[in-house]
């Protein structure tokens, strides 16, 4: 991910993480905090009372409206919300990763966030030829999970090349490995 430009050195960067109630999304809302970052979560639950201060803003990405409130006002937007493999809903996994994905891009570009990193998994490769797998290895997704991950990240890809683009980046599942670290948060900056 390529560092963004802050408005000023002194200001906080404000931070929307969709999916900021489930584990990746509370972890990435602490880090933020903990960097001074003003962070809102976007999930259909709240958020545990023992994590960190965040707006909570109840929603769901298959609804438009309410993810356009939710980017308002926001400077980067870290992406977690998915379907998980639990559900065997071909159209639920499609309605959430896929629709709810372009639905949050959409709103993005619309409230002009600088940056969306979107989050996908390891389901997108399905069975790689050779591990580990790189930002070469190419998606051949074996599952439900898998094949509506690789279609939200085709539309995080094509609308990231389109007129009015909000920069996007994606990261896989990999990338939680960084976030101990504190480096997922802060090269999303």
């Amino acid at each position: 991910m390529v560092p963004g430009a802050r408005r000023g050195a002194l200001m906080d960067r404000s931070v929307l993480i969709t999916g900021g109630s489930g584990y990746f999304g509370t972890v990435l809302a602490a880090r933020a905090v903990e960097q001074g970052d003003t962070v809102r979560v976007f999930d259909l639950n709240p958020p545990d009372r023992d994590g960190p201060a965040v707006e909570f803003v109840a929603g769901d990405v298959r609804d438009r409206e309410a993810l356009h409130a939710a980017c308002n006002g926001v400077e980067v937007v870290l992406h977690n919300v998915a379907q998980v493999p639990l559900a065997k809903d071909r159209a639920l996994f499609d309605a959430v990763n896929v629709v709810g994905t372009a639905n949050l891009l959409v709103a993005a570009r619309d409230a002009g966030v600088a940056k969306v990193v979107h989050t996908s998994s390891s389901a997108v490769f399905g069975i790689p030829d050779s591990n580990p797998v790189t930002e070469e290895t190419p998606c051949r997704p074996t599952s439900l999970d898998g094949v509506s991950r690789s279609a939200a990240s085709a539309s995080s890809a094509a609308l990231a090349e389109a007129p009015r683009a909000t920069a996007i980046a994606a990261a896989s599942s990999t990338a939680a490995a960084t976030v101990a670290s504190g480096s997922f948060v802060a090269n999303a900056r």
